[in-house]
């Protein structure tokens, strides 16, 4: 059933189809999320939905985390790449080491294999923790925005049910 929303920063009327309990969506004008648990929400008959319907479809949010997790695409896949590369160099560091293991049987490459070894273990070690920390730090990041803006929602709440 379609319904009309009015926007709570601007006032203007955003007009969708299918919206659940507790999803938000973004109003075309102003670009703010509004969700469908305000006070703010009327239903309307299909043929006032047709007459007013903007050409540009707003987004519609399955709940408040899905807010953030697509905010920040980019961001997540940034990290995954750092993990990825993070497993990468720990494989090139073990195969390093066994073929600096292997060098200390020949003749004359004992000094080579102890450079290999040594190289693979501090240089894969460190990359590896280095990689990998930044990408929980990413993450991180991701989550403490999911939870300022979590705050930030129940603080609205609270306002307007004061109000």
């Amino acid at each position: 059933m379609p319904i009309k929303i009015k926007c709570r920063n601007c006032e203007e009327f955003i007009y969708v189809r299918n919206l659940n309990i507790g999803d938000g969506v973004d109003c075309v004008k102003c670009n703010v999320i509004n969700w469908s648990f305000d006070q703010n929400v009327e239903n309307i008959s299909d043929e006032e939905y047709e007459s007013n319907k903007t050409k540009t479809t707003p987004r519609i949010y399955k709940g408040q985390s899905e807010v953030i997790e697509s905010k920040y695409p980019t961001l997540s896949t940034v990290s995954t790449i750092y993990k990825l590369i993070a497993v990468l160099i720990g494989i090139a560091a073990v195969i390093g080491l066994f073929y600096g293991i292997s060098l200390l049987d020949e003749y004359g490459g004992k000094q080579m294999g102890i450079v290999f070894i040594t190289y693979s273990i501090l240089a894969g070690f460190l990359g590896v923790v280095s990689l990998l920390a930044i990408s929980e730090g990413i993450k991180l990041f991701i989550d403490i925005e999911k939870n300022t803006y979590r705050q930030n929602s129940l603080i609205e709440k609270l306002i307007n049910k004061i109000k």
